[in-house]
């Protein structure tokens, strides 16, 4: 007679179990997760709030022209104020730094809303169409003592004999001692019709004499 073995029902059991699908996890679990997600969170909303912040402080106090200034024109009090922006490297005229440029010359016409950028403003106005600048090389006794920027002067050329061969009305633009430590180096500015005359000459020939501001002007006489 020929016996069957059967499967005995511990072996069922365990075949049984190890078909079973997985358990999902509990929600005592998961809370470790939630919490460092949420410390993420909190630690990344600090750091986007102190970049913010530190954005907000990195600004500057500029000037900002309020009413239009004509090209020549000089800045007055009531045509700026004051305007906060980030410090992005652009040259822009600190606020504390309008004492330099309050009594500057507009270089080009400025617009309302315009910040004011350095080499917008000079502390000379911007020449006329007939003027042009000429640079001397003088000694002492070509130019009378105490001459000093804005001074108005009479422009002398003088050939070698000492008579004046041209003779023009101008004034002081920039006037610095020289590197010699004698002498000054001056620009003045004269008319465009006279400045080919004193190109062609050298600085010892020229010599600037003191003119009453209400003189009449000589443009170019030869």
């Amino acid at each position: 007679m020929t016996i069957t073995n059967q499967p005995t029902g511990k072996k069922t059991k365990k075949s049984a179990s190890s078909t079973a699908p997985n358990r999902l996890p509990s929600v005592r679990e998961r809370r470790p997760a939630l919490a460092a997600l949420a410390v993420l969170l909190i630690a990344g909303g600090a750091v986007l709030a102190g970049w913010l912040a530190l954005r907000q402080s990195q600004t500057e106090s500029y000037v900002m022209i309020t009413e239009k200034v004509l090209d020549g024109d000089q800045l007055e009090e009531g045509q700026y104020a004051q305007v906060e922006l980030p410090r992005e490297g652009v040259p822009f005229v600190p606020f504390d730094d309008l004492e330099n440029y309050a009594d500057g010359f507009a270089q080009a016409d400025l617009l309302p809303g315009t910040v004011l950028v350095e080499g917008m403003l000079d502390d000379r106005p911007d020449l006329a169409l007939d003027e042009r600048r000429v640079g001397l090389d003088l000694a002492p006794g070509q130019y009378p003592p105490g001459l000093d920027d804005g001074d108005t002067v009479t422009v002398l050329l003088r050939a070698d004999s000492g008579e004046v061969t041209t003779q023009t009305s101008g004034r002081v633009s920039e006037l610095e001692e020289a590197d010699t430590g004698s002498g000054a180096v001056v620009e003045v500015v004269i008319s465009a019709t006279c400045s080919a005359e004193y190109a062609g000459f050298g600085d010892g020939n020229v010599v600037l004499e003191t003119r009453s501001p209400r003189a009449e002007a000589v443009t170019c006489v030869k």
